[in-house]
């Protein structure tokens, strides 16, 4: 998956908002300072603090963002100390937001195992794990069946039609996006084809007079 975002950070917020209040977040921000304070006078070096302390930095934050969003309401929406106010609201929310991403990681998306229905690389389709395609040992399924799935690759005619006027000897001006359209889709279907030891797609340009 791919990292978090600010939109499901501020659900976590909101989340925690909604939970514990203002006063709850303090509390736990406190418990927090106390389990660090006691961890250091235990001899705990830096990296056994590191979770309680992001954990107390964050419930403070997250309690900031409380008291900060009841500020705007003591004065009238045309007022200038409302529209400073909430500024302010969106600070500690932004503070928040990065408080709870630095005590919550999520390891890199890239480091994460997956399987694709589909995929370039060998063993990352649950299809290739399912049917052994790897190993030596027995399948987990009778008689796998593997396909090269063409997606639209398969030999058929690409066929665009540009129509001109009576009497038009140039290009109509819409031409040139349909020219290139096509242009994109044979280069794509060459490639692939290429590379999948298929034929070329072949190009036919027909031309009409009038009324033929």
């Amino acid at each position: 998956r791919g990292p978090v975002t600010d939109a499901e950070l501020d659900a976590i917020v909101e989340d925690n908002l909604d939970r514990h209040g203002g006063d709850g977040l303090r509390r736990l921000a406190e418990a927090a300072e106390r389990r660090l304070a006691e961890a250091g006078r235990g001899g705990a070096d830096a990296e056994q603090t590191a979770r309680p302390t992001g954990l107390a930095r964050a419930a403070r934050a997250l309690a900031e963002v409380h008291d900060a969003e009841q500020i705007p309401f003591y004065f009238d929406e045309d007022r200038p100390e409302h529209a400073l106010a909430l500024r302010e609201a969106e600070r500690a929310r932004a503070r928040a937001r990065e408080a709870v991403r630095a005590v919550a990681p999520l390891p890199d998306p890239k480091d994460l195992w997956f399987f694709r229905a589909y995929s370039k690389r060998p063993g990352e389709s649950a299809h290739e794990v399912n049917a052994a395609l790897l190993s030596q040992e027995a399948p987990a399924t009778a008689n796998p069946l593997t396909l090269v799935v063409l997606h639209g690759h398969a030999p058929r005619p690409h066929q665009r039609t540009i129509r001109f006027a009576r009497e038009q000897h140039g290009l109509p001006a819409d031409a040139d996006g349909t020219i290139d359209a096509l242009a994109r889709t044979l280069a794509r279907t060459g490639l692939w084809n290429r590379a999948h030891g298929l034929p070329a797609p072949a190009v036919t340009v027909t031309g009409h007079g009038n009324r033929s």
